[in-house]
């Protein structure tokens, strides 16, 4: 079992390569900008994940308190009492990387596999595979990332090839056949060496998507029907260098900054073209965190740690903060 503990420091100690990473060309450094760490009143909070995980992505169910966590090491998917801060082991080892989650209302799990190219389906209560999609064409090379739902279609990024898959849902739940998965190629975004397109969301009206280039630290509006994809006008801020995991809230857009350690807080119009910097959150305990939930007013961030050159027998954590809104 393990608790929930207060942090220790986690310097950033050099960028070192994992899946690629390193090879990344860094954006334009960043515009200066305040940044705040969490309140004081309500100080940040770790959970203790198990040694050698690699964290990656998180879901929540909000009526049980219960984290859906996928680890980047060996496609391990954990639960997490959000509660008391103890974890286990919902799905085994895939013998690659697990990244995005996504849950749904039907308690299914969407599960991104990387470079396997692959769309797993778990049932969220006993880990049972409903499904699993292979994605087009992936001999040719994919890096399946992550995961939303627009007009009852799934969307999942591709970080190694300009294409979004597409996965039509059944109205009541019911999964589709193994050959649904459509492959929707996209203009507008060119694509460089290391981690491209990432986390991804819907615009606030609900009518497009909205996608992180990692490399460049450009975020997009993407049309769900032509692929073609726009840069999101930034006020305040030149780019979301090494963005990572996206959270949206109404028209408060979040984005999570694994290699520079920092939750970034925009303000996003109704149809997603512009977003103007709120604030930048970070804390001493962010070590490369990948994406955001949250659950009974904190944000839960898992810490994959990119900055190590051997994660095999390093501690990893789930940092908490208190959420904003």
């Amino acid at each position: 079992m393990t608790l929930r503990t207060r942090p220790a420091l986690a310097g950033l100690i050099g960028l070192t390569a994992i899946l690629g990473l390193a090879a990344c060309t860094s954006p334009t450094a960043p515009s200066t900008s305040t940044t705040s760490p969490p309140s004081a009143a309500s100080p940040v909070e770790t959970i203790k994940m198990p040694v050698g995980s690699v964290p990656e992505g998180i879901a929540v169910d909000e009526a049980t308190g219960t984290a859906y966590v996928t680890s980047f090491s060996d496609g391990t998917v954990y639960t997490v009492d959000l509660l008391d801060g103890t974890y286990d082991e919902l799905s085994p080892a895939t013998g690659g990387a697990s990244v995005g989650i996504l849950r749904t209302d039907a308690d299914q799990l969407f599960v991104a596999g990387g470079t396997a190219g692959t769309i797993r389906v778990l049932d969220a209560k006993s880990g049972k595979v409903l499904a699993v999609y292979t994605v087009p064409d992936v001999e040719a090379g994919a890096l399946v990332n992550d995961f939303t739902i627009l007009h009852g279609v799934l969307y999942a990024t591709d970080s190694s090839r300009p294409v979004l898959y597409r996965l039509p849902l059944g109205t009541n739940s019911e999964l589709p056949p193994a050959d649904a998965i459509e492959m929707l190629p996209l203009s507008g975004i060119t694509f460089g060496q290391g981690f491209n397109n990432n986390g991804i969301t819907t615009t606030p009206d609900g009518a497009e998507l909205i996608v992180v280039q990692t490399n460049t630290g450009t975020l997009f509006r993407v049309d769900e029907t032509t692929g073609s994809a726009t840069p999101i006008a930034l006020d305040g801020l030149d780019n979301v260098e090494w963005g990572d995991g996206l959270l949206r809230e109404g028209n408060t857009l979040y984005v999570v900054r694994n290699m520079v350690n920092t939750l970034t807080v925009l303000d996003l119009d109704d149809a997603g073209t512009s977003a103007k910097l709120a604030e930048n959150i970070t804390t001493d305990d962010f070590d490369s965190p990948t994406t955001v939930a949250r659950y009974d007013g904190r944000f839960y961030l898992p810490n994959a740690r990119f900055t190590l050159k051997d994660s095999t027998d390093a501690d990893f954590i789930i940092s908490s903060i208190p959420a904003k809104g």
